[in-house]
């Protein structure tokens, strides 16, 4: 059998820093994600979009290192902002492995 749990007014959740942080998170990404939805693109889409355009980020390893995100969930958003036309990938003239970024004209638009 459960038994009740009862609150102590030291533990008062609505006060709590952690919840509060929490909230205006959750608040900051509602908000975001309204601002971006008429442009078509995700958070994660913008953010590898800032890291090409704004931080001038060139790699996918360095997107990847810029967003947080996995080797992997790299390969995916880039083949997704490829996919959109906002992205453009080259290659290495003396790499053909070593791939470069670049935002197309679309990209740089939003």
């Amino acid at each position: 059998m459960m038994s009740k749990i009862y609150i102590h007014g030291a533990y008062a959740l609505h006060q709590r820093l952690g919840y509060r942080l929490r909230r205006l998170s959750n608040l900051m990404k509602a908000r975001l994600d309204m601002n971006l939805a008429p442009l078509g693109v995700s958070r994660l889409d913008s953010c590898a979009l800032s890291g090409v355009g704004l931080k001038h980020i060139c790699t996918p390893s360095g997107i990847a290192d810029h967003i947080g995100i996995t080797r992997q969930a790299t390969s995916l958003l880039l083949l997704q902002v490829r996919n959109d036309g906002l992205i453009e990938q080259s290659f290495e003239e003396t790499d053909d492995r070593s791939r470069r970024l670049g935002l197309t004209k679309k990209g740089q638009e939003v």
